[in-house]
């Protein structure tokens, strides 16, 4: 195995446990994706490292950061 690809391997599994913790955040019911995404920008990472986490493309990461400003922007924008 080259290390580009050992590399690879490494960061899918890193990516499939952050998954499962994020999910474990809530015992009743699994996190939904939206809740994921925000609470993995929140805490700091790029859209295109929640993309790759979550398992969606980065313009889906990108429309629910949008839809997450606009919320707390409310009053901000155009009326």
């Amino acid at each position: 195995m080259h290390d580009a690809d050992l590399l690879r391997a490494i960061l899918a599994r890193l990516d499939l446990l952050v998954r499962l913790r994020l999910e474990d955040g809530a015992p009743d019911k699994s996190a939904s994706i939206t809740d994921m995404v925000v609470r993995l920008l929140d805490a700091g990472l790029k859209q295109a490292e929640v993309a790759a986490i979550v398992g969606r493309k980065p313009n889906y990461v990108g429309a629910v950061a949008s839809a997450q400003k606009r919320k707390t922007n409310k009053g901000g924008g155009k009326k």
